[in-house]
């Protein structure tokens, strides 16, 4: 599974943990992730059974975008926290 942005971001790590992934164009979005995805497996009633760390299987970066590889099997599903902030929360109104 890809997950990426599109645009030139930095990473950097948060002062209350995480990561915050800040876009250098001042009229997009930052985001914040919090903590590392899980994969949570669950039963037919939806009950966690067992939870894993995402394997990375890869990390892209360029000047125009920004994603990683993540392995995730069949059987199971991911949970991530991402915290989207548009403009004006940087920026100010």
């Amino acid at each position: 599974m890809r997950i990426g942005l599109a645009g030139t971001y930095r990473v950097v790590a948060g002062e209350t943990g995480g990561w915050l992934l800040l876009s250098a164009a001042p009229d997009r979005s930052a985001y914040w992730l919090p903590q590392p995805p899980i994969l949570p497996r669950q039963d037919a009633l939806g009950h966690v059974l067992a939870e894993r760390p995402v394997s990375l299987a890869g990390l892209n970066v360029s000047p125009s975008a920004l994603s990683v590889d993540l392995c995730v099997a069949a059987d199971w599903h991911m949970d991530w926290v991402v915290w989207r902030f548009g403009p004006r929360a940087l920026n100010g109104p």
